[in-house]
């Protein structure tokens, strides 16, 4: 938790510091829109097979004179909305965007117009910082014109890029902060991301209640606009009672949902289809499954790729390895994991080289500002914001030193994490180890009953007990790879002490004690020599383990 809040408040701080010096910067009369935020960094991908509706959009805007982009803006930005579904429709728009920015001689006001769109293409979870850049400028300019329901607007959009990367507990503080300060429309905004956020940290209490405060704002819409609000507030409805295993419930919020899709009359949240397929797929999964289509969820994990949406990726994802788990087809979860892994990798490593060369030009680029705003007098307005950007620096120099080291620990459990076994794994080719995978017995119902909160509290404690029974064993190395799985790996040492080692773990772990006398936490497991496919070896073991009474550990030593 304490480096999600670092992470995060390094974020807001430089940020929110560079926003307030620059603003005094440009309080003189005009506000300018840095360059280096309208230069698109993604390119367009085969520009020679670009569809016909693509092309024709860029010939069109190519034919406007830029004189004459301040009469059309609006023109302009709404004839980009056709191509959002093609492959290079947010790049195309982007672009467009950009150049009405620079060279459009527009008012703040027509800039913020603008500048809201762009933000909205620029969701790019390859690109984090440019996302929140970009989101902050919005932010900004909010400030600089006095629009609060602009400045409002980019908040609950930060905190829609914080949920994406699980930083909820982050994301739920500036949602709360939106609605504290009584923005009207916006709330409803607000309310639905936040129910989001707690549906995802299974504290189900607190999705309905947000969930009924949205009623309180109906009336700032028209029926359009509800629809849409109706279709999303019943998905997540669905998928909440589903957690809670009420069938009768969640069908009705289900048809409810559907209903309202099905009388659709405007395109206002363009990701309302993603919401209610998800709740349909979660609903399926539980109560329905010869329902459950592989090749249904594929299309929405697709859909959430095109879309950037990186919560239903993550979602998609989660219901695909359900799915495999259920009907046992290990190869392919085997598969899906390593895209899975690839994926989430390639996302982290691209963002965080971004962030680190990012934040250290926020950081020069906030203490120029700082020393325009010293020569102009401005100093009690820069005491503020210089203390703000230096604990941001503090905070910054603290993440970096540690970042080496944190980026291989599991941040629930403190041990190392599935980046760090990858790592090592790759490392162990050609040696001599032993590896064991264990999950903890039944934790989907100890999840449900008890709630995830206990839930994590169980991993926590188990983790301990193993932890401290390892030992600083110089040759062993625990890990924690997701949700309830671990693995073990033991260099230099024989056949019959690994056997005993992980017996002597899975008594460790029976013997625990809970509150709940009721309560009996064990572990299954599956252990094997290194060699090729490991992890598929030791999985298999794991399966078996459970299929034969659980807690257990098998070997094929």
């Amino acid at each position: 938790m304490r480096k999600k809040l670092i992470g995060s408040f390094l974020f807001i701080s430089i940020f929110i510091g560079g926003i307030y010096t620059h603003l005094y910067m440009h309080k003189i009369n005009h506000y300018s829109i840095p360059e280096e935020l309208l230069k698109t960094k993604n390119k367009i991908h085969n520009i020679e097979n670009l569809t016909n509706k693509e092309w024709e959009t860029l010939l069109n805007f190519k034919n406007i004179p830029k004189y004459k982009y301040k009469k059309k803006y609006i023109e302009i930005a709404e004839s980009i909305r056709p191509i959002l579904g093609s492959e290079n429709g947010y790049t195309i728009g982007s672009i467009i965007l950009e150049d009405i920015l620079l060279n459009g001689e527009l008012s703040n006001e027509e800039k913020l117009y603008i500048l809201n769109k762009l933000r909205i293409l620029k969701n790019n979870p390859y690109n984090l910082v440019e996302n929140i850049q970009c989101t902050m400028e919005y932010i900004q300019l909010g400030q600089f014109v006095g629009d609060r329901y602009h400045i409002a607007k980019g908040k609950v959009a930060l905190a829609t890029i914080f949920s994406g990367l699980k930083g909820y507990e982050i994301a739920n503080k500036i949602l709360e902060e939106v609605l504290r300060e009584n923005n009207g429309e916006i709330n409803i905004l607000a309310l639905i991301n936040l129910s989001e956020n707690y549906l995802f940290l299974g504290e189900y209490d607190k999705v309905l209640e947000n969930i009924e405060k949205v009623n309180n704002y109906k009336k700032y819409y028209d029926d359009k606009y509800l629809i849409d609000i109706e279709v999303i507030k019943n998905s997540i409805l669905c998928e909440t009672y589903t957690k809670l295993k009420n069938k009768d419930k969640a069908l009705e919020y289900l048809k409810k949902a559907e209903y309202y899709l099905n009388n659709v009359k405007g395109n206002y949240f363009i990701g309302k289809e993603l919401v209610y397929e998800t709740a349909l797929e979660y609903y399926n999964l539980q109560f329905n499954f010869e329902q459950l289509n592989e090749n249904k969820i594929y299309k929405t994990l697709k859909c959430a790729e095109e879309k950037n949406n990186l919560r239903f990726i993550y979602t998609s994802y989660d219901l695909l390895f359900e799915y495999y788990k259920k009907i046992e087809n290990f190869e392919k979860y085997y598969n899906l994991k390593k895209k899975y892994d690839l994926k989430i990798k390639e996302i982290n490593e691209m963002n965080y080289e971004i962030l680190t060369l990012y934040t250290i030009n926020s950081i020069e680029s906030g203490i120029i500002a700082r020393n325009n705003i010293l020569l102009k007098k401005k100093l009690w307005g820069l005491f503020g914001m210089s203390l703000f950007l230096i604990i941001g620096i503090i905070f910054l120099l603290e993440l970096f030193l540690k970042s080496k080291k944190n980026i291989r620990i599991d941040e629930l459990t403190e041990i190392y994490n599935r980046k760090a076994f990858n790592e090592d794994i790759e490392r162990l080719k050609n040696q001599d180890y032993y590896m064991v995978i264990f999950d903890i017995d039944n934790f989907k119902k100890i999840n449900d009953e008890y709630g995830h909160p206990f839930g994590d509290r169980v991993l926590k404690k188990v983790s301990r007990r193993i932890s401290n029974k390892l030992g600083k064993k110089k040759n062993t190395f625990f890990y924690r790879i997701g949700g309830e799985e671990f693995i073990i790996i033991f260099k230099k040492i024989s056949k019959e002490e690994v056997i005993y080692e992980c017996e002597c773990i899975r008594m460790a772990v029976e013997l625990l004690k809970w509150k709940n006398k009721e309560l009996k936490v064990t572990i299954s497991g599956g252990l094997s020599k290194g060699q090729e496919n490991i992890y598929e070896i030791c999985d298999k073991l794991l399966y078996k383990s459970k299929k034969n009474g659980k807690n257990k550990i098998l070997n094929n030593l």
